[in-house]
């Protein structure tokens, strides 16, 4: 915060201009203190960001995959339906982490791309 009040004393700025800043910088701080609050519930919320995501973790530890082996469809997918006309829907483990994981790659495509290169050919199941 800037210091107003040695401009005050020394009569640089009015007293009405001292307290109208002074009242300006307080509610500034005032909302960046309730920003950072904010934010540090909505990473509490995420557990903890991308930093502590288990369906990060256990996607990189086989990005590169070939094939789908037993093991892999184990510990990302929860549950898989075959429809009738031929429609799969796949239930992944910790659904909310991978929506987690695929927003923040969303947002930070070039800087994940660089760091963990995913291969994108296609995956023989096995």
């Amino acid at each position: 915060m800037l210091d107003l009040y040695p401009d005050f004393k020394s009569k640089l700025i009015t007293k009405e201009q001292y307290l109208a800043l002074k009242e300006r910088y307080e509610n500034s701080i005032a909302r960046a203190k309730k920003n950072i609050e904010d934010l540090q519930k909505q990473i509490a919320e995420c557990g903890g960001g991308l930093e502590n995501n288990r369906f990060l973790d256990t996607f990189l530890k086989y990005h590169s995959f070939e094939k789908l082996t037993r093991e892999i469809l184990l510990e990302l997918v929860e549950i898989i339906y075959i429809h009738e006309g031929g429609g799969v829907e796949i239930h992944l483990k910790c659904q909310d982490a991978f929506a987690l994981a695929m927003e923040y790659a969303d947002k930070n495509h070039a800087l994940i791309s660089d760091a963990h290169p995913i291969s994108t050919h296609a995956v023989e199941v096995i």
